[in-house]
């Protein structure tokens, strides 16, 4: 009888964390997609990355934190990700992680960050309300999906935008910077 009561409450224990991760993950929720075409370059400021593409966020943080001393807000973070990790070696990941800011910055920089341009292009946008945590499971089959049907292919790297509304709420923007395949 003791033995089929532990099983019982470990199988409600399972399914419960399950559930708790499914609707506090955000899981349920759609990615919505649609092309974008900036008319403005966006402006970053970053550090480089090497590594496991979810390691990034200390260097995310550290850029976040000079900005907010220049009188820059970092309304919106960034990692830029340039390497395939199904090709690419895990430790030799190469990827961008800081902030959008709204001004040029060339000169004052810190050691090791560097400031850049990100040219208007065609972009395929996701937006994902959900955890970044399980984005790249939600979104990035969808997006070559979507790529594929509509006759374009991948044209550089892809950049996600991280905007924080609350402690509970978040939207990523995945930027798939696309071409016509034709």
């Amino acid at each position: 009888m003791k033995m089929r009561h532990l099983v019982s409450f470990t199988f409600f224990l399972i399914l419960s964390v399950i559930i708790y991760l499914f609707f506090h993950l955000g899981a349920y929720k759609d990615v919505k997609f649609e092309l974008y075409n900036p008319t403005q370059p966006i402006f970053l400021v970053y550090k480089n990355h090497i590594g496991a593409y979810h390691k990034i966020v200390p260097t995310i943080e550290e850029v976040e934190k000079w900005v907010k001393t220049q009188n820059e807000g970092c309304n919106q973070s960034f990692g830029e990700f340039i390497d395939n990790p199904q090709v690419v070696e895990q430790s030799r990941l190469r990827s961008l992680g800081g902030c959008v800011v709204s001004k040029v910055f060339n000169n004052n920089l810190p050691e090791g960050f560097y400031f850049k341009e990100l040219a208007p292009q065609t972009f395929l946008k996701a937006i994902f309300e959900g955890s970044p945590a399980i984005g790249p499971y939600k979104v990035y089959g969808k997006a070559s999906e979507w790529i594929e049907k509509n006759g374009y292919v991948l044209n550089g790297s892809t950049f996600e935008f991280y905007t924080i509304h609350s402690n509970t709420a978040m939207t990523t923007e995945y930027l798939f910077s696309i071409k016509n395949k034709y």
